[in-house]
């Protein structure tokens, strides 16, 4: 009796689901009523009808078939090689490590495959759709397979270990999201190719998490982690530690709160076309935008540093007034082509990179830093005690009425120095060497001090007043 049953079940399986495994010995027969049950099957081929109501069900070992029915239903596979047909209903499949490759079929419903990998080892997951499945396998470890028909959503949990889960194209599944939780150690989240929704949970330890094309949500947790939102409108909240949110050439406008730590937002721009850029503070907020090409925005809170690269082209960046936002630094790397940096109205510290090109950089109250790179530039360094390497090119620094005491180093070509006085009122300035360097000082007035190093030629303009120049 028990080999023709095997023998029905089995056909049966394999008539509705291709890739089902079937059973071999027949164990148990277990038939819950139409309340809410708790099954557990035992060490053989169980085959498991838990009916109608919110039912929980252990499959035990062996190579199960489980009909979890209709209602909200929780199955545990346990070891073997199981079939878990769901049924109707918002159902739940667990796999807990040191399970076998299982089969789920969602059924009717919103249905949830969850996987606990591996406690204090670390996991290596993938994710992906073939033909209109969504298989999840563990590459590491004791390896696994699990193939899912109408699941809507993963729930992925890493535990510790320094945990990886790849998770590719799943357009052809019924997989509407995926939630990772890494756990403690350094876990990796791989999103790239995927346009389903994630949901990422880093815990403790330096994580790296990069998303899809979807609207994402990042939890970084404690430590280090580095953030990769791409393409979609995302959500990253980077927690404690010391972290960054990198945005690239095509990703969306994106929410950061950078949380507890020293915090980078990060922008890589248009390799080859000039970005047009602007950052200042909007209500406590760091605002960062791009006005041409693709237009996005960022918004910033918590975030302490801002990193923008403008990669090819003539790149601009306007740095406004950031005061309330708690952003402490700025740096721009132009990259390639003839960039402007504007950074008057700016009381935040500012670096600046011109690169290759011929640069306009222009800084704001706070005591700046600029290198000129390759080129002939022009800086600015207005209010504040600035450093300007001006670097190789024919290159031109230059102070106006009001501006700090400044170093600047002129590098390789024809450097200048241009000195703009007070209008209207008369500057008493004199120029000297010392020590091999060209010390301009302004006597009177508000005094300050420029100390210059291979700069070739002085330009000094008065104005309005009775000048004096020694």
């Amino acid at each position: 009796m028990n080999f023709l049953l095997t023998t029905l079940v089995n056909q049966i399986i394999a008539n509705l689901f291709e890739d089902a495994p079937g059973i071999q010995t027949l164990g148990n027969i277990l038939i819950g009523n139409a309340g809410n049950n708790q099954l557990q099957g035992g060490d053989q081929d169980d085959l498991i009808f838990a009916g109608p109501g919110d039912d929980t069900v252990a499959a035990g070992a062996g190579n199960d078939l489980i009909f979890a029915g209709s209602g909200n239903d929780i199955v545990v596979g346990q070891t073997g090689s199981d079939v878990a047909l769901l049924g109707s209903g918002d159902d739940r499949f667990i796999w807990n490590n040191g399970d076998g490759s299982d089969f789920i079929n969602g059924g009717a419903g919103f249905d949830i495959t969850e996987v606990n990998g591996a406690n204090g080892a670390g996991d290596e997951f993938d994710l992906a759709a073939v033909d209109g499945q969504a298989i999840f396998n563990r590459l590491n470890l004791g390896q696994f397979t699990l193939t899912n028909e109408k699941i809507e959503k993963f729930d992925i949990n890493g535990l510790g270990g320094d945990d990886a889960l790849t998770v590719g194209d799943l357009t052809d599944s019924a997989v509407q999201k995926v939630i990772f939780s890494g756990g403690g150690g350094n876990d990796t989240l791989d999103a790239t190719a995927s346009s389903t929704e994630i949901e990422a949970f880093g815990g403790d330890g330096d994580d790296l998490l990069l998303g899809g094309s979807a609207v994402d949500t990042f939890d970084a947790g404690a430590g280090d982690d580095t953030v990769v939102g791409q393409r979609g409108n995302d959500i990253a909240d980077l927690g404690s530690g010391r972290d960054r949110f990198i945005w690239n050439n095509g990703d969306g406008s994106d929410v950061i709160h950078g949380g507890r730590g020293f915090d980078v937002t990060q922008v890589n721009g248009a390799d080859g076309a000039g970005d047009e850029f602007d950052l200042a503070a909007v209500d406590g907020q760091a605002i960062f935008n791009r006005l041409n090409l693709g237009l996005f925005t960022l918004t910033n809170e918590r975030i302490e540093q801002f990193e923008i690269n403008g990669q090819g082209g003539d790149d601009s960046l306007t740095v406004g007034d950031l005061t309330g936002s708690g952003v402490r630094k700025v740096l721009f790397s132009g990259g390639e082509g003839n960039d402007t940096l504007d950074a008057t109205a700016s009381s935040t510290t500012v670096v600046a990179f011109g690169g290759d090109g011929d640069d306009l950089l222009l800084g704001g109250s706070a005591v700046d830093r600029f290198k000129g790179g390759a080129g002939n530039d022009i800086v600015v360094g207005q209010r504040g005690n600035d450093i300007a390497r001006l670097e190789s090119g024919d290159d031109r620094f230059i102070w106006n009425n009001g501006d700090g005491s400044d170093f600047i180093h002129g590098g390789r070509g024809f450097d200048v120095t241009q000195v703009n006085g007070a209008d209207g009122a008369g500057d008493e300035f004199d120029l000297a060497a010392v020590d091999g360097q060209a010390i301009f000082n302004r006597l009177n007035l508000g005094l300050f001090t420029l100390t210059n190093q291979r700069i070739e030629q002085f330009e000094i303009n008065g104005q309005g007043g009775d000048d004096s120049f020694t």
